[in-house]
């Protein structure tokens, strides 16, 4: 394993794991089984794998912990017909470190095991596709859906999110990093500028924005987009990239969009890209638009 996890001996504090997992998985009981080494998107990541194989064990009324060779394999089957590669192999690390810190068999290092994997990964090979866009009739389904009177705080200001990043082309990174004084209302409208380069927002997406700072306040140090508690308090630092991460799945299921078309993060800036494109600008110049420092980025989308 990568990170120093203490392997557990003691059977009693064993089974008392394997049954909060069973039961009621979280995030801290992976932390704490983890003993305290894996950062907050890490523990998302392994939270996340964990509730897939146990939702398909519980299905087929399958063992969890300790795995059987021929429950991984069936599980990387089924989770084949619509999950990439790279998730399999994601699976296998955090099957693999469950294992090894709960002092339980390896399964993944099972020779039937690897066997699968790697009838798979030729059966799969080339199945990376390109992120999923967010299309300019997306973004307008979700300004239909968010822009209303009962709108809460976090819907508001998922929608200025939604049109700030679409109309700028924002990286996350971008999004983090902008703050009140990037922002500047300018006769009819909010203009934005990202490593200077301003940009003009439209009616509606000034409407958004406008929205969300009425109740940011215009403290001019801080964060434009920030994260907000279950009382509805606005916090001081920025979204995080697992928050980002958090709205930008939330629009796909507003927009009931299946699995395999949930937007990711870089779902907006694609997006952004390709309807760029349809009003004809030319790759040079949407690259100049989105900041990218080559011209192969765009060009792919």
């Amino acid at each position: 394993m990568r990170k120093k996890v203490p392997i557990l001996t003691d059977s009693v504090i064993i089974n008392s794991f394997v049954e909060k997992l069973n039961r009621h998985a979280t995030i801290e009981i992976i932390d704490e089984l983890t003993g305290f080494q894996y950062s907050h998107n890490s523990l998302l990541g392994i939270y996340s794998d964990w509730n897939r194989y146990h939702a398909f064990c519980t299905k087929h009324r399958i063992n969890t912990l300790p795995a059987s060779i021929t429950a991984v394999r069936r599980f990387f089957e089924t989770e084949s017909n619509d999950r990439k590669y790279a998730s399999l192999k994601r699976y296998t690390a955090t099957l693999s470190m469950l294992h090894t810190v709960l002092s339980f068999a390896n399964p993944i290092k099972h020779r039937q095991v690897r066997f699968t994997l790697l009838h798979l990964q030729s059966q799969m090979a080339g199945d990376a596709k390109q992120t999923n866009a967010m299309t300019s009739v997306h973004l307008t389904d979700l300004n239909t859906l968010l822009s209303h009177d009962k709108a809460n705080l976090k819907e508001i200001r998922d929608i200025a999110i939604y049109n700030v990043m679409f109309e700028c082309a924002l990286k996350r990174s971008e999004l983090k990093a902008l703050s009140m004084t990037d922002v500047e209302y300018v006769e009819d409208h909010y203009q934005v500028t990202v490593k200077d380069s301003a940009y003009q927002l439209s009616q509606i997406a000034s409407v958004a924005l406008q929205r969300w700072l009425s109740f940011t306040g215009p403290q001019d140090d801080l964060p434009v987009f920030r994260a907000i508690d279950k009382h509805e308090n606005i916090g001081l630092q920025p979204l995080d990239d697992s928050s980002i991460y958090r709205i930008l799945r939330r629009a796909s299921d507003l927009l009931q969009l299946a699995e395999n078309h949930h937007f990711s993060g870089n779902s907006i800036r694609v997006g952004a890209a390709q309807e760029l494109s349809k009003q004809g600008l030319k790759v040079r110049e949407i690259q100049d638009f989105g900041r990218w420092l080559s011209p192969a980025m765009p060009a792919q989308y």
